[in-house]
């Protein structure tokens, strides 16, 4: 079994909806572990993203709504916390020692600040350091080009930094590989999009220890889709753990669905037509009803839920080409069509999350 972790810059969640809308996203990628930058949420609300998250995670609190960052896992995954997390009081990283899966592992989610500032980078190493004896993983968005030319889309000679130069010593010094760029050695692939440079750029890293390189089999990057960077993943494989059963319970947003309310009247009315003369225990006909109405149930969500997950996967593609062609040409017109394509993705994925959020708020019913 593996483990699939992914990174991403949501540039600020406040908002309830683009809260749930990123929950939805990062559900749709089954990821395991994620590492979260830009979230712009104090102590408390940092906190009822988790609650609403269900699952364990760890963060470091933005200040004055700036930065931010935490770690999720997902809410079956069985992890074995070490030691106490470490955060940063800026919000800019936050660290924990894990076992998943019998594997130890050193997780570090960082948001680097955007200007040349080697005191972090110096911070940084120091932490890593301490950490040295065990596996890691080093994740988030870095704020730096590790190759000035293959990482920009840009023709402009790059400005020196000192930031890439500490950068580039640590990976160096602890024996840390990126791995996206060890996957695509000479491949050109950005994770943001500056809209006042109109230029693509790769600053969001998977840095991990070389001895994990045998247990990583596929390395990616996501279309810019709910943020302006592209999530980055990875797929790790250590040992195999079971999954445990998930018990099905009502979509209440489906209430407010005319289809779905006439659907249930029609097999209501058809049900008791056909079976109230026949069975004179009123009990058993109630528990039959139930079993047969969620069946009913059952099967118009999942075709509601494909219909969506057809048209979500269908705009993705089409962002992902648009982007594609974008970086290419730098076309107005492109840059237009890929706006509205990712307006279209949002608005479906905004209704989404809405969906959840009264689903989360209004009684759950389970069929038993």
């Amino acid at each position: 079994m593996s483990l699939t972790f992914l990174s991403l810059n949501v540039k600020g969640i406040n908002n309830p909806i683009k809260r749930s809308k990123i929950i939805q996203y990062l559900l749709k990628e089954k990821a395991d572990v994620i590492f979260i930058q830009e979230t712009h949420l104090d102590h408390h609300e940092s906190q009822k993203f988790l609650n609403l998250w269900k699952g364990p995670g760890f963060f470091a609190p933005a200040t004055s709504k700036k930065n931010g960052v935490i770690i999720l896992f997902r809410k079956t995954l069985q992890i074995l916390p070490s030691q106490p997390s470490q955060t940063d009081p800026e919000g800019r990283w936050c660290a924990c020692e894990v076992t998943l899966h019998r594997q130890q592992l050193f997780l570090l989610n960082i948001y680097a600040p955007n200007v040349d500032d080697p005191t972090f980078f110096h911070s940084l190493s120091q932490i890593l350091h301490n950490n040295s004896h065990i596996l890691m993983i080093v994740g988030g968005d870095f704020n730096i080009s590790m190759d000035p030319y293959l990482d920009r889309s840009s023709k402009c000679h790059p400005s020196k930094s000192r930031s890439r130069i500490i950068l580039s010593t640590m990976i160096k010094d602890l024996g840390l590989v990126d791995i996206w760029r060890t996957y695509n050695p000479t491949s050109r692939d950005y994770t943001f999009f500056s809209a006042p440079h109109s230029s693509y750029s790769h600053i969001d890293y998977f840095l991990v220890s070389k001895p994990l390189l045998k247990d990583i089999s596929s390395v990616y990057i996501r279309p810019i889709l709910v943020s302006d960077h592209a999530a980055i993943g990875l797929h790790l494989h250590p040992s195999s753990a079971s999954s445990p059963k998930q018990v099905w319970r009502l979509n209440t947003s489906l209430l407010s669905d005319p289809d779905f309310i006439q659907l249930i009247k029609e097999q209501t009315s058809l049900f008791f037509q056909e079976n109230s003369s026949s069975c004179t225990n009123t009990l058993l006909l109630w528990e039959t009803y139930k079993a047969v109405i969620c069946g009913h149930i059952i099967s118009y969500a999942s075709h509601k839920n494909k219909l969506l997950t057809v048209d979500l996967q269908r705009l993705e593609s089409e962002i992902a080409s648009l982007e594609s062609s974008h970086r290419q040409t730098n076309s107005p017109a492109l840059h237009n069509c890929l706006q509205a394509k990712k307006f279209e993705y949002n608005h479906l994925m905004s209704n989404k999350a809405k969906q959840i959020l009264f689903h989360s708020r209004g009684p759950l019913l389970r069929c038993q």
